[in-house]
């Protein structure tokens, strides 16, 4: 198979508005099924040294990265990896299930059916520091229009088309100073630039603040045109990851 090739690494649910970091616990939000999955070829990883994870390419058979935590753990010390490739039909809105509003939080109960709370604030992918849910819902404002939320996978491409539009890209930028309190905040609202790790924090939050679970992840990035390639340390990358009911879990790349 050729073209875009994303090597996921790990995912990180927490946003604490200054990092990510992983509850390491499991949202029970689901994968594609591989009756939604068509065959893409077959994919062998080989890496120079024992890494401590694996790098696993979307949507590889047989294999959901949730059940193994935020990560797979490479414990049996690995460097080569075979992999049977799967990939998504290209017409996703129309197999995507709208996700429902998230309800007032006294009306959740964990016997409720489980798809109907999918966006409780309180699940790892969908949680937010009060103060940049407020901000962000309010910027979502500005930047959805009504027929934008009418499906969820329309809503993912908005944000990312938004996100991307929002700065240039630089490896060379400023740090945060340390008064500010929301990377994604500060990022959107005053730096003119910004790489992977801006463009897919913002990304992430939007996400969640539009009611749409989703997850920081890093890993690589590489464009495959031939039987093999070399993925070097310059090809690290960060993207979004977010779900749709109907679905499952998607890669949302914001960075432009």
């Amino acid at each position: 198979a050729t073209g875009t090739l994303y090597l996921r690494g790990q995912a990180l649910d927490t946003y604490t508005g200054k990092a990510w970091t992983s509850s390491q616990r499991n949202d029970l939000l689901s994968w594609p099924s591989q009756a939604l999955l068509k065959p893409a070829g077959t994919l062998t990883v080989t890496t120079r040294n024992v890494l401590p994870i694996q790098y696993v390419p979307y949507y590889s058979k047989g294999i959901t990265p949730d059940a193994y935590g935020y990560r797979i753990e490479n414990r049996d010390k690995e460097t080569t990896f075979p992999y049977e490739e799967m990939s998504l039909p290209g017409d996703l809105a129309s197999l995507a299930v709208s996700t429902p509003d998230i309800p007032p939080a006294e009306t959740i109960s964990l016997e409720s059916n489980w798809l109907n709370y999918a966006t409780y604030i309180y699940m790892p992918s969908c949680n937010l520091p009060e103060s940049t849910r407020i901000w962000a819902e309010a910027l979502l404002e500005t930047v959805l229009q009504p027929e934008d939320r009418e499906n969820p996978v329309h809503t993912a491409a908005a944000i990312a088309a938004w996100v991307s539009s929002s700065a240039q890209y630089d490896l060379r930028v400023n740090t945060m100073p340390r008064e500010q309190e929301d990377f994604v905040r500060w990022f959107l609202e005053e730096q003119d630039e910004g790489y992977c790790v801006h463009f897919a924090s913002a990304a992430a939050v939007l996400l969640r603040a539009a009611g749409i679970p989703a997850r920081y992840v890093t890993g690589y990035l590489a464009v495959k045109n031939a039987d093999s390639l070399t993925v070097r340390q310059a090809d690290a990358h960060a993207w979004a990851e977010y779900w749709v009911n109907g679905i499952g879990w998607m890669v949302l790349e914001a960075t432009p």
